[in-house]
């Protein structure tokens, strides 16, 4: 792409620049004085943004992700920027990056903004909406895991949680770059900034955002506690299962390994209904045992089986 100088009508410069191969110094020669010695600045130390005085200007810079379709992955655009009052200096700036917004649009809007601290909000504004959009396929993520969890709560119900989770941690590193921003700004040119109506958009659509991060986080640690808790109901009544079956079955194996035993002295052996008493016992006790326990209240479900109905599937 190639570097561009657009004049905005309320006598600021858009520098749109591009860094091609690591290099800045053929564009930095295109760049008024007063900006060349900070435009490697702006591009050397991302994800901050700074206030630099130089020669009585006041400069902001920062950088940060906005390709939200790349989970941040290492060789991931990155957008930086400079601005004071009458100059606007972006580097990688791909208006293609914020689809389904018309770059066109983003350009003319940026470009009618009364000073170059105005038309910077214009371009972050479009980033917040794009991250808005994410915001909203994130939401219908949500809900999926949601229907899955009512439905058949398994094993792989867990992973998608988790995915959900880290995705929302991505979603916090876009977004913090754009706070942090809009935080920085205070401290420059306040009386104009404060007035500017792309500044109030701007912190509006930041609260929306901050305020959907927010209650998205709750409700992946809702999800993630409810799945905690019926994990331990599960191995609860796993070892509640396991506990009665082996009450029930103490007696014949108390007697199995009683009569099992090669003593030469056994008179029940010799006994005409030994063999029947014995079948007769360990069909018996068995079902006494599960009976008093039964009438103890200590079976819970475990005889009445799961209700079709069930949120525990």
């Amino acid at each position: 792409m190639e570097d561009k100088e657009l004049e905005s009508s309320s006598n600021w410069v858009w520098h749109d620049l591009h860094d091609k191969e690591g290099d800045l110094n053929v564009a930095v020669d295109a760049l008024p004085e007063e900006l060349k010695p900070l435009v490697k600045q702006a591009a050397a130390e991302p994800f901050e943004a700074r206030l630099y005085r130089h020669k009585g200007s006041e400069l902001l810079e920062g950088a940060f992700y906005y390709d939200f379709d790349s989970k941040c992955r290492e060789g991931t655009p990155i957008f930086h920027f400079l601005v004071n009052e009458h100059h606007l200096v972006t580097i990688n700036f791909k208006e293609e990056l914020l689809s389904p917004f018309d770059p066109d649009l983003i350009r003319e809007q940026a470009l009618n903004a009364k000073n170059a601290l105005e038309g910077l909000f214009v371009i972050l504004g479009y980033i917040a909406e794009r991250l808005l959009h994410v915001l909203t396929e994130y939401e219908k993520k949500m809900r999926q895991v949601g229907e899955h969890m009512r439905k058949r709560n398994n094993s792989k119900l867990l992973d998608r949680i988790l995915d959900r989770r880290h995705e929302l941690l991505d979603l916090t590193k876009w977004v913090r770059p754009l706070k942090d921003t809009m935080m920085t700004t205070k401290e420059l040119f306040v009386e104009n900034m404060e007035e500017g109506l792309e500044h109030r958009r701007m912190c509006i659509k930041i609260e929306r955002i901050m305020t959907r991060l927010k209650l998205y986080t709750e409700e992946v640690e809702a999800l993630l506690a409810l799945d905690t808790s019926i994990a331990n109901y599960r191995g609860n009544e796993i070892t509640k299962t396991l506990t009665v079956f082996t009450a029930v079955f103490a007696p014949p194996t108390m007697l199995a390994g009683i009569w099992g035993m090669n003593f030469e002295n056994m008179p029940e052996l010799k006994w005409t209904a030994g063999y029947y008493l014995a079948l007769g016992l360990i069909v018996a006790l068995p079902i006494v045992v599960l009976g008093w326990l039964h009438w103890k209240g200590w079976t819970g479900d475990i005889i009445k089986g799961k209700n079709k109905n069930s949120n525990l599937k």
